[in-house]
């Protein structure tokens, strides 16, 4: 299933995200990619997450990382050749976040992304996305 969430960065520059996944029952749920589609920018993946799992990808300079809460960090696992890793971020205004997971069996995926938009001093809403 693909979906989309237009998300909106208040800053003056780009913003760097943190996605979470939570996978709960189902058969399969393969996380694929995740897009901004205003940027092009892409995170190509092939992880399959098991009942209860959750993922985060962390995108923050720095800090970047890929971590599940059963394996720890599972970058090598996860991320696939030619993703924009090192790029991947939300320009000032709005972006258009896509996200692509393989679900068979009725899982639940939960999926959001948080972040803090340079120069501001509140954190940015949650954005759910599924």
């Amino acid at each position: 299933t693909s979906q989309s969430q237009t998300v909106t960065n208040n800053g003056s520059t780009t913003a760097y995200p943190k996605f979470v996944f939570k996978r709960s029952g189902g058969t399969t749920a393969r996380l694929e990619y995740i897009k901004n589609e205003t940027t092009g920018d892409t995170l190509w993946l092939n992880y399959s997450l098991l009942i209860g799992e959750t993922l985060t990808i962390d995108l923050t300079p720095g800090n970047k990382t890929i971590t599940s809460d059963f394996f720890g960090n599972v970058i090598g696992r996860a991320l696939l050749p030619n993703s924009d890793f090192a790029t991947f971020g939300l320009l000032p205004g709005a972006n258009t976040i896509s996200i692509y997971n393989y679900e068979t069996g009725g899982p639940t995926m939960t999926a959001y992304l948080l972040f803090q938009a340079p120069y501001m001093r509140q954190p940015q809403p949650e954005y759910y996305i599924y």
